[in-house]
């Protein structure tokens, strides 16, 4: 919508352009007749010292800014035209573009997920993935940690705020009914103080509850 006061403005501004043009010429041109010269000589001699008069617009319209809009609709309407009289060029220029954005995006999309994308957590930045490696395995390859280590990196630990492990697998829940299979996380005490968030139920674990024995205290 704001496109079209632009071009009423810009349709004035040639109207007015035209018109003060074409006063300096029948002013000059008057002026000549006034010194005597031949109407027919007097015109011709005043266009030559008025100069190009369509140099004259596009050195104003350059001035007024609108050049590199006039230019690209000039592009656009010859691109337009181009892929009319060529509608299986255009086909085929359409399917590939769309085959080419539709592949980046995708691609895009995982590696924003992947590599971009902030963790979905309070401060992402400060949270640390411990791993360990071990020949033959390649040094890319993250092993996880046993118990014993996990342990003796809590007790040693003078650099973070909270160290929690957990441990990825599905289990059995019992209760009303069947017995069903679902995927969850076992996690030590302070994992939910490590990624800063809270249980969407209940509370979060208490320090101890994680030790042997305590599995059921509230």
């Amino acid at each position: 919508m704001k496109f079209f006061p632009f071009f009423k403005r810009r349709k004035q501004r040639e109207r007015d352009l035209d018109e003060e043009i074409r006063a300096h010429l029948a002013m000059a041109v008057r002026e000549r007749i006034e010194r005597g010269e031949d109407p027919a000589a007097a015109e011709v001699n005043a266009r030559r010292e008025f100069g190009n008069a369509t140099l004259m617009k596009e050195v104003t319209r350059e001035a007024w800014g609108w050049r590199w809009l006039e230019e690209l609709f000039q592009d656009l309407r010859f691109g337009l035209r181009q892929l009319r009289r060529n509608p299986g060029f255009t086909a085929m220029a359409i399917i590939t573009l769309a085959l080419g954005i539709g592949a980046n995006t995708a691609i895009f999309s995982v590696v924003y997920d992947v590599l971009l994308k902030p963790l979905p957590y309070p401060q992402p930045g400060r949270l640390i993935w411990i791993a360990r490696s071990q020949p033959p395995f390649p040094p890319n390859w993250s092993l996880p940690f046993s118990g014993p280590n996990y342990l003796d990196l809590a007790r040693l630990n003078h650099s973070f705020q909270y160290i929690a492990a957990m441990f990825y697998g599905d289990f059995s829940m019992t209760g009303h009914g069947e017995p069903e299979r679902v995927i969850g996380e076992q996690v030590t005490a302070d994992f939910f103080r490590v990624l800063g968030i809270q249980p969407i139920l209940g509370r979060d674990f208490l320090r101890g509850e994680d030790q042997a024995g305590h599995e059921l205290e509230a």
